[in-house]
């Protein structure tokens, strides 16, 4: 399936925004558009729903002095609600489920924080097929999916073959202290950093969840170091400096030249990650084995040199006459 070309309506969300554009395509190839709870951090910000969704049911580990309990020792000592179950004997550290749902499973067993990710997905199912979705329902339900195939075998980090670490506490306040000049007298504001820090965090590897195991495409519009682009005021200069400045989309999908030949036309970069799908007799998401159909492979090769014969013998301005 080739995809619609979105390039108009990411540049009206810029130039409107005054922000570049950070968001996804789904597997149908709807455009999804994060740039404004995301703002300066694209792809890392706890501010939409569907991050808050990863933060709720995310699994990581603690990093620190575990072994012989000085960390364990703290916690019990400062923050006696926050202790969580231990979901691996044979891991070091300490290993928390849930980052942004604190208070709600504190004591949960295990079976309880998997009833309410099943209770998450019906009421969203149930809010798309009575019409009344909120934004971003659609991508927060496949998310969901993500989480109760993660779970069913009991264990999120065996299941996905991905470890997110973060480090403790301690560590991260002395580290914010020195950032921010901070004292004991800003506990409150410290305590907020530390929040906002660990969910960043976390929420690295959010967009890799979303691109290798959901078959969503990522899209993302920054300069070569990586920063964030300055929106010009006039038109003709942004779209100077539109075309100058990458526009990526990161993608799971073997078929890249039909999914994107439109794209590919308009000189889109287009990188390729390893996908992993969910073995239901196993309980683990799976790298998707290397031999690729001959069909797609061959496919591949024909759509791809049909595409460089066109960007040879004309000019980017003229090449949306050749969209499929």
């Amino acid at each position: 399936m080739t995809l619609d070309f979105k390039e108009e309506e990411i540049k009206e969300k810029e130039i409107k925004l005054k922000v570049p554009f950070a968001g996804y395509l789904s597997p149908q190839g709807e455009l999804i558009d994060f740039s404004t709870p995301l703002g300066e951090s694209l792809h890392n910000s706890i501010s939409n729903q569907v991050a808050q969704t990863y933060l709720k049911y995310i699994s990581y580990i603690i990093t620190g002095d575990t072994k012989d309990g000085k960390y364990a020792e703290y916690l019990k000592k400062h923050k006696p609600e926050k202790i969580k179950e231990m979901l691996d004997d044979d891991l070091d550290e300490l290993i928390y489920r849930g980052y942004a749902s604190y208070y709600s499973n504190i004591n949960k067993k295990f079976e309880d924080f998997y009833n309410e990710i099943q209770n998450d997905l019906r009421l969203c199912e149930l809010r798309i097929n009575k019409k009344e979705e909120f934004s971003y329902d659609r991508f927060k339900l496949d998310l969901l999916k993500f989480f109760l195939n993660a779970y069913k075998n009991g264990s999120y980090l065996k299941s996905v073959g991905k470890i997110t670490r973060v480090d403790n506490q301690i560590d991260i306040e002395k580290r914010l202290k020195k950032e921010f000049n901070l004292n004991d007298d800003d506990r409150h504001e410290l305590l907020v950093q530390v929040e906002r820090t660990v969910s960043k965090e976390l929420l690295t590897g959010f967009k890799d969840i979303c691109v290798q195991y959901m078959g969503y495409d990522s899209i993302e519009r920054f300069d070569s170091n990586a920063r964030k682009i300055d929106i010009p005021a006039k038109k003709n200069d942004y779209d100077l400096m539109f075309y100058s400045n990458p526009r990526v989309i990161s993608t799971s999908h073997k078929d890249i030249y039909d999914r994107f030949y439109n794209y590919i036309l308009m000189d889109w970069n287009i990188y390729q990650a390893p996908r992993y799908l969910y073995n239901g007799k196993t309980g683990i998401y799976e790298p998707e084995p290397d031999f690729v159909n001959s069909h797609i492979e061959e496919s591949n090769k024909e759509i791809k040199n049909e595409i460089e014969s066109i960007k040879r013998l004309v000019p980017l301005k003229e090449r949306k006459k050749y969209f499929k």
